[in-house]
């Protein structure tokens, strides 16, 4: 999963994943901040964020329908549950500037590809049984928040 995006100079944070580069220097080396609309930056600063598939990928994909609209479902899911929290808890430092989701552009793109693995090895467009309540790839500190 690729994901990009902007977020502040003041709120980027930097990645503990290996740097990667390529013919972008330091890809990722921001993936572990929020994303925030470009026009509500004091200073942007592009975000790059690419996470391999969970578990490396389906032992054998049989049908792809349905694994692409589960990943942009898990990026909703995130901007929904963003929206959910400030609205619960306004005065959360989760909130100290307009982010667009609840989780990092890294966080997305583990979810979303986590969402994508259960569609692609159920063999159906759609999911028939539920994600664990908290997953097990997700860091502690994560569920904390």
């Amino acid at each position: 999963m690729y994901l990009c995006g902007h977020t502040d100079d003041e709120q980027k944070r930097e990645t503990s994943n290996p740097i990667k580069s390529g013919s972008l220097a330091d890809f990722n080396r921001w993936e572990f901040s929020r994303p925030m609309l470009r026009n509500t930056c004091k200073k942007p600063v592009k975000v790059f964020s690419h996470i391999d598939p969970y578990m490396g990928g389906s032992e054998k994909i049989r049908n792809t329908n349905g694994a692409g609209d589960g990943a942009l479902s898990a990026l909703l899911h995130d901007i929904s549950a963003n929206h959910f929290h400030k609205e619960t808890i306004p005065n959360s430092s989760k909130h100290s500037a307009p982010f667009l989701t609840y989780s990092s552009f890294a966080q997305i793109c583990k979810y979303s590809n986590r969402v994508s693995y259960e569609i692609l090895v159920q063999n159906a467009s759609r999911l028939s049984r539920g994600l664990p309540e908290r997953e097990d790839s997700l860091e502690e500190a994560y569920w904390e928040k």
